[in-house]
């Protein structure tokens, strides 16, 4: 899933491609930019609940969430700006997921054919490198996670990008079952050291993504993100 950096990146693009809708308040741009970050307060299984897995989808090793299941508790409530960014957030992990993880890497079994449940799979082919490595190695500051770190500082210069200060009154309001907005603090603190450049990677290449490949990736769903809002023929 795009970490915390990616995730306030297109929250940025979605800003402004909602100028002037009237579908975020404004001066509410903090509690967007809060929304976003809060499924991933929950960590490993607990995503089961903040990120709406579907029950069906369990046994795989790639999980998108299952936006249906967000809409039907919370899709007349997307006026408020957290739970907006809180769609935004579970819209742009679903495409992550489907569509953007096909076009970079294949999940393989120990024979090499391509699999999807977490049991069969022995190995990843990176189709950029047409390079084969273990699971566990992907997963790894070596590959996968590492281009976290090492994509961090791009996206967080080409999007001016700063620590969200949310109105702590809002959040104390906020009623969901998913997540506690207490448990933001620590995301808070871990992105405050992305910011000062105390973790992961500097100026490296990325070893599974492209910056280039990313950078439309994020500008195409947050084009379609704000298409599920409002539709292209009723914006200016």
């Amino acid at each position: 899933m795009p970490g915390y950096i990616m995730h306030l990146a297109e929250g940025k693009i979605i800003q402004k491609l909602l100028a002037g809708t009237g579908l975020l308040a404004e001066g509410a741009a903090d509690l967007f930019e809060a929304g976003l970050l809060l499924p991933d307060t929950k960590r490993k299984k607990e995503k089961y609940t903040s990120h709406f897995w579907n029950d069906a989808d369990m046994d795989k090793l790639a999980i998108a969430p299952d936006l249906g299941l967000f809409l039907a508790k919370y899709g007349s409530r997307l006026a408020e700006p957290v739970l907006l960014g809180y769609y935004a957030h579970l819209h742009l992990d679903w495409r992550f997921v489907e569509e953007l993880w096909p076009c970079c890497f294949q999940f393989l079994d120990g024979e090499g054919r391509e699999r999807s449940l977490w049991d069969e799979i022995r190995q990843v082919r990176i189709l950029s490198r047409d390079t084969v490595v273990p699971v566990n190695d992907f997963y790894s500051d070596a590959w996968y996670y590492g281009d976290y770190s090492r994509m961090n500082r791009h996206f967080q210069e080409e999007y001016r990008l700063t620590m969200p200060d949310p109105d702590p009154a809002v959040l104390a309001r906020l009623d969901m079952g998913e997540v506690c907005v207490g448990d933001l603090e620590a995301v808070f603190s871990e992105l405050a050291l992305l910011f000062a450049g105390k973790a992961g990677h500097k100026n490296e290449p990325l070893r599974v993504f492209t910056l280039n490949g990313l950078e439309v990736f994020l500008r195409e769903s947050a084009e379609l993100f704000v298409e599920t809002l409002v539709p292209a023929s009723d914006r200016g």
